[in-house]
């Protein structure tokens, strides 16, 4: 059978590195399309024939796995080092607990398809100075500060103008995280859900 597993909230982190530097944006979308999978797309979920029961496997899985502030296995647990990420899981990590089978392996909760336009701030600047955040570099024209390019998300003026590389995208589900029935391709789905899109905590300057 075919469901999804839509989170309370999703929270993703557009990750820039230079040399040492690093700046982390939380971007929120609109409208989050959440990947359909299969049973047999995940070791733990192969004989269950309801949603129910997967709901039942997976809220009992959560339990055994360690919320991101937590998981001192992952490396950026130190990024999330405060108590409002006690229900926040790293999507890898939820992965391969659930047994993420073939080409789901690595994440399968990647987002690669979202809409519906989008809102982003820094949520860590890891060492840039205050000078360089106030750096100007001109892109099409226009004159941008290392800080305006950040906050807006210009993702081209921070690769193209200011030579940062654009480095991951860390992914965390906050629990609980809910089993629902997907429909079938050709039958009517509501096939997006709105995210609530609370705003982050401050962290680092």
């Amino acid at each position: 059978m075919k469901f999804k597993i839509i989170p309370a909230q999703i929270n993703e982190f557009e990750v820039f590195g230079k040399d040492k530097k690093e700046i982390w944006i939380w971007v929120t979308w609109g409208r989050y399309d959440w990947t359909k999978f299969h049973t047999n797309d995940f070791e733990i979920f192969k004989n269950c024939k309801t949603v129910a029961e997967i709901q039942k496997l997976l809220d009992k899985k959560i339990q055994t796995i360690q919320p991101i502030n937590k998981d001192k296995k992952d490396g950026y647990h130190v990024d999330f080092d405060n108590k409002s990420w006690n229900d926040a899981f790293n999507t890898q990590t939820l992965s391969k607990a659930l047994g993420s089978i073939g080409s789901l392996e690595d994440d399968a909760f990647m987002n690669e398809s979202s809409g519906g336009g989008s809102s982003a701030q820094v949520y860590l600047w890891k060492n840039v100075s205050k000078e360089e955040k106030k750096q100007t570099k001109t892109y099409e024209q226009e004159e941008y500060t290392l800080e305006d390019a950040a906050e807006s998300f210009r993702d081209e003026v921070l690769t193209e103008a200011f030579e940062y590389s654009a480095l991951e995208t860390i992914t965390l589900y906050r629990a609980p995280l809910k089993v629902v029935e997907a429909m079938d391709d050709n039958d009517e789905d509501d096939g997006s859900d709105e995210d609530d899109g609370s705003n982050p905590p401050s962290q680092i300057e």
